[in-house]
């Protein structure tokens, strides 16, 4: 009986050491899979690149023997007491004992280089962003698969606390009363994206920071993404891996992002587009850690400087490097994501230590007036009250009924009549004044397009296609030449020439959106009113033929002109309006150059080779009495069918020409893409479709 009890004995205690022995067994094997796998590889097709899934550097199993970390490294949790003096600690001297060891000796090269590549993506990203692309979570989507452990309010870390003093100032040091510390865990089943109920497997994605709207900062002391957790889990079980979109699509909650659910968060905790800096604590990602250490080591200031630490900023390799790290990439991701609320910001890195084996990052997105020009789309909020209208809230406080497209049916028909051009009209302007007028402003233009072509070079800016989402509406569709511009280009070159339907685009520009001005501020849309009608501009682009026809033009600036007018108020300044009231890409030849380089960049062509310039039923009154001037004086009537009249710029009826409000389009072009479209010997050709008005500029190469 003794001799069982013992053999009983004996057998358990084999049992409980075999079970132990593969626990370890199992803890080492998994700890080996997340340093070896890390992150999972970015996706270039979903969302170009998937920034906060950055790919690991491989880690040798030779080191990974060395680490003997179950898991990886582990975040700190914050424990809460019911004194008031007392803090939410970090690792414990306990806590920190398995990671004295480092894993990282100096940094390494092949890490920082791999890192630049990413931030440099990402930087692009950045800079091309011009509107918010993300999805607006309300936080009750939280509840659907995550719980808040906890949701009070608590000030951050002493370090923090100097640390935001020392950017902001001694009015934004965060306090108890305006800090937020939420610990968000991903913990119950979730319907996903597709609306089906997914049973959760345990996992341990959480979210854990500080929110002070009051400081405008955010202090992250925790990131671990359900993303991150499905990858690892199938990378666990030897199954194959999900791709990027089965994963979002299936396997996580719809609001699970660090980017989302920290904007989601932060308004929530009446936090506004003031966001600027955010905080990285206690960073226990091995990648992150590794580019900070090599560039630590290359400047010489030892492993563990305190704050302010190294600074870098986005003109260097070490910005663009920790911009690409698992830490920086989420930062690139919210003002990706957030473009039209945030606008474009100048991102400053400030890398330290607030104390041994305690890594931190502290982010300044700071707003310049350089990027103050961001081409983001920005609608106004609703005022809470009369009293809070700013001044360009009331002057284009304008019902909806009245904007486009409700009115454009409206505003064709009542155009239609400015088509023709009528010489009982005409007869009452004083045409001679008209003209004079247009050759003196025609001349001075001239002596400016060729200075540009002397060396000057380009003068305007560099639009991205992207820029025409802040304020517009835009329609590409192709079309059919109308029968006077087939005849025209057949005369001009050849009947083999004309291009098909195929090979023209129909493009249609409405300013009927809100948008951001130059200035940085939201105006709210003023088209489509009754007193200042619709910025419009209709035009075919055919690259094949180095040919734009312009079919309708109304500039932002005329509308805004005559808003003013009609509302008897003084007009402002041309500066002030393309300042205040107007979006960034708003003139003529700005947008027109901008969207002929896209299309001739998709048709293969070669957007320098512009060459013909054509108006269509002009309906400007100004250019109408010019024409018919110059009609009236060569052949003694205001109507002379194609093939009409041609002038060069060495004829007063050329200059006359180039001064109207329709040849000032050109003239600027010439001038602000002088070096892109080379010295011009530009001709004009003017005239008359039944009783419609027609103008051709060839830019013919000098």
């Amino acid at each position: 009986m003794a001799t069982n009890t013992v053999s009983r004995r004996s057998l358990q205690g084999f049992i409980l050491l075999l079970v132990s022995a593969l626990l370890l067994l199992i803890s080492a094997y998994h700890g080996a899979f997340e340093f070896k796998h890390g992150f999972p590889k970015a996706s270039l097709t979903k969302r170009q690149l998937d920034l906060e899934t950055v790919p690991a550097v491989p880690v040798s199993t030779t080191l990974l023997k060395t680490i003997g970390l179950p898991f990886g490294r582990q975040h700190h949790t914050v424990n809460f007491t019911t004194k008031s003096e007392d803090h939410p600690k970090r690792h414990t001297k306990q806590h920190l004992k398995h990671l004295t060891q480092r894993h990282v000796k100096r940094g390494s090269k092949e890490d920082f280089d791999y890192h630049k590549g990413q931030g440099d993506i990402a930087y692009d990203q950045m800079v091309a962003a011009c509107e918010s692309s993300a999805q607006d979570f309300e936080p009750s989507a939280l509840g659907n698969g995550w719980t808040r452990q906890k949701d009070i309010k608590y000030p951050p870390e002493k370090v923090w606390v100097d640390a935001v003093k020392q950017l902001a100032g001694e009015a934004k040091v965060p306090t108890a009363e305006t800090s937020f510390y939420v610990d968000l865990h991903h913990d119950k089943d979730f319907i996903n994206n597709q609306g089906q109920p997914v049973k959760l497997v345990p996992n341990k994605a959480h979210y854990a920071q500080w929110f002070i709207p009051a400081s405008s900062a955010i202090i992250v002391a925790a990131t671990r993404s359900p993303y991150f957790e499905v990858k690892r889990r199938f990378e666990f079980d030897g199954k194959p891996v999900p791709s990027s979109r089965e994963i979002n699509d299936q396997y996580v909650p719809p609001l699970h992002r660090w980017s989302d659910v920290t904007w989601a968060l932060w308004k929530e905790k009446g936090g506004g587009n003031d966001l600027r800096y955010i905080g990285r604590d206690f960073i226990a990602n091995p990648r992150t850690e590794s580019v900070m250490q090599y560039i630590f080591s290359q400047a010489g200031k030892g492993d563990e400087p305190p704050f302010p630490g190294l600074e870098f900023g986005m003109d260097s390799d070490e910005g663009r490097a920790l911009l690409g790290t698992p830490n920086g990439i989420g930062t690139a991701r919210l003002l990706i994501d957030r473009a039209s609320e945030l606008g474009r910001r100048d991102i400053r890195f400030h890398i330290f230590y607030s104390e041994p084996d305690s890594p931190c990052m502290m982010i300044d997105m700071r707003p310049t007036q350089a990027q103050s020009r961001a081409l983001a789309r920005r609608r106004i909020e609703p005022p809470k009250t009369p009293s809070e209208e700013t001044t360009l809230e009331k002057l284009y406080r304008v019902p909806r009924e009245l904007r486009h497209p409700a009115s454009v049916k409206h505003r064709d028909e009542l155009l239609k009549s400015y088509r023709e051009i009528d010489s009982d009209t005409l007869v009452k302007r004083d045409a001679a004044s008209d003209y004079d007028k247009a050759l003196c402003t025609g001349r001075a233009m001239w002596d400016k397009i060729t200075a540009a072509f002397d060396g000057q070079g380009d003068t305007a800016q560099i639009f991205p296609i992207s820029a025409l989402r802040n304020g517009w509406s835009k329609k590409d569709e192709p079309q059919t030449l109308d029968p006077e511009w087939r005849q025209y280009f057949d005369t001009k070159l050849g009947p083999d020439k004309v291009p098909s339907r195929d090979d023209v685009r129909y493009v249609t520009l409405v300013q009927d959106e809100a948008f951001y001005n130059s200035e940085g501020e939201d105006v709210a849309d003023i088209s489509g009113t009754e007193e200042a009608g619709t910025a419009l501009y209709y035009a075919y682009y055919i690259p094949g033929i180095s040919s734009v026809i312009i079919k309708n033009m109304v500039s932002p600036a005329n509308v805004v002109k005559a808003l003013f007018t009609a509302m008897g108020q003084a007009v402002p300044s041309n500066a002030e309006i393309a300042a205040n009231y107007v979006p960034p890409l708003d003139r003529w030849s700005d947008v027109t150059w901008t969207l002929y380089a896209d299309i001739a960049a998709q048709k293969s062509s070669d957007p320098n080779a512009l060459r013909y310039i054509a108006h269509s039923s002009i309906i400007n009154r100004a250019t109408q009495v010019v024409m018919a001037y110059i009609f009236q004086r060569q052949s003694g009537g205001v109507n002379v069918p194609y093939p009409g009249l041609e002038f060069g710029m060495d004829s007063e009826e050329g200059l006359a020409l180039l001064g109207t409000p329709n040849g000032m389009g050109t003239g600027w072009l010439m001038q602000d893409r002088a070096e892109k479209l080379g010295r011009r010997n530009p001709k004009v050709t003017i005239w008359t479709e039944g009783a419609k008005a027609m103008m051709v500029w060839d830019l013919a190469p000098a």
